[in-house]
């Protein structure tokens, strides 16, 4: 597990590469983000998530967030219509310097898993993550098996919908571990 420091400037450089790419880091987006950072990637964030409203969620990741911003290394952005969206903060720029080593050791993952889901919308990401956390926790499930559990644990989510989530999980991991994305953990 990285320490603070290093965790911050990942999520500090997190959001300001999703704010780059399409201009949106609301929570949610930043929570699904970070899970598949750590959960699909394997970047050592040590964040714990269960499956909550949106799909899956880190109350750590969440009370994380709040330090940042109480510590002006994120901001938050009123953004009308929408919800509030994250920035960077005033020291956002110094902590990712200060874990710059983490970051750069990172980048290649940030960049990529950004890139596959910083546009998605909110109920796409809601179906994805609990696409992965269902995969996650029923290895042995073929695409079916989960896509018929994501419905069982979200009903208002419809099983093609279910399946077209498997299947994109599928495909964003297979493309992860082409590009040799996928951290091999120690031992």
């Amino acid at each position: 597990m990285l320490k603070n420091i290093d965790r911050w400037a990942i999520a500090a450089k997190m959001v300001n590469d999703m704010r780059g790419s399409q201009g949106w880091a609301g929570e949610t987006h930043v929570q699904k983000v970070m899970f598949f950072l750590q959960e699909l990637l394997n970047v050592p964030g040590g964040y714990r998530f269960v499956l909550y409203k949106h799909g899956p969620y880190s109350f750590d990741f969440h009370d994380d967030l709040a330090r940042m911003l109480a510590n002006f290394i994120l901001s938050i952005e009123p953004r009308p219509g929408y919800g509030p969206s994250f920035g960077l903060g005033e020291t956002g720029e110094n902590v990712i310097n200060r874990g710059t080593k983490t970051v750069e050791q990172y980048q290649r993952q940030l960049q990529f898993i950004v890139g596959a889901l910083g546009t998605k919308d909110v109920r796409t990401l809601e179906r994805y993550g609990t696409a992965l956390l269902v995969k996650l926790s029923f290895p042995e499930f073929d695409d079916n098996a989960v896509a018929n559990k994501i419905v069982e644990l979200k009903p208002h989510i419809s099983v093609p919908l279910a399946l077209d989530a498997v299947q994109q999980v599928a495909k964003i991991k297979a493309e992860a571990n082409e590009k040799g994305l996928i951290v091999q953990q120690s031992a």
